[in-house]
């Protein structure tokens, strides 16, 4: 029996969420060929490059379900996982597919901790500039414009200093 191709049909893509500051999910959400002679992969090879690193690190990844990855399968140092633009790389049926994604699981823990000091009378303007702050890095890194997103993350590691509160995660 012929082993079947396992390509991407050009469409790769997929859902980064961070439940806490240690674990990212990683959900595949790429558009696999399903042609005779093709299969999806149940597993499959991605390379993550975390912000400020110049090396990847090759992760293999679940086609249905999530994968949880850690500092540690990353090769980095430390517990919590670094906030910032990830650069995520497969080569596929001799196309190098790449996206950027952001995680902010620090920068929204701050702002989790900044609106539980606030009571329902306070201001919550603050809170919800640092909200669309946030929004702001993910979409600009979902579309494209990484250094854009770096600005507003800057931004918000900035305005997240200059609240009155322990927000530091």
């Amino acid at each position: 029996m012929d082993i079947p191709y396992t390509c991407i049909k050009g469409n790769f893509d997929a859902i980064l969420s961070c439940p806490d500051n240690q674990t990212m999910i990683y959900q595949d959400m790429s558009e696999w060929m399903n042609a005779p002679g093709y299969a999806k992969p149940e597993q499959y090879t991605v390379n993550i490059t975390p912000p400020g690193r110049t090396e990847s690190t090759p992760i293999l990844i679940s086609t249905d379900g999530q994968t949880g990855i850690t500092n540690a399968d990353l090769k980095v140092a430390g517990i919590n996982l670094l906030d910032g633009i990830y650069r995520i790389e497969t080569d596929n049926c001799g196309t190098i597919y790449s996206r950027d994604k952001a995680v902010t699981a620090s920068l929204m823990c701050s702002l989790q901790k900044y609106i539980s000091t606030l009571s329902p009378t306070d201001d919550f303007s603050k809170a919800s500039e640092l909200g669309i702050l946030i929004d702001a890095i993910h979409i600009n890194s979902e579309q494209k414009k990484v250094q854009l997103a770096q600005k507003f993350y800057k931004l918000a590691v900035r305005e997240i200093g200059k609240l009155n509160c322990d927000c530091k995660c």
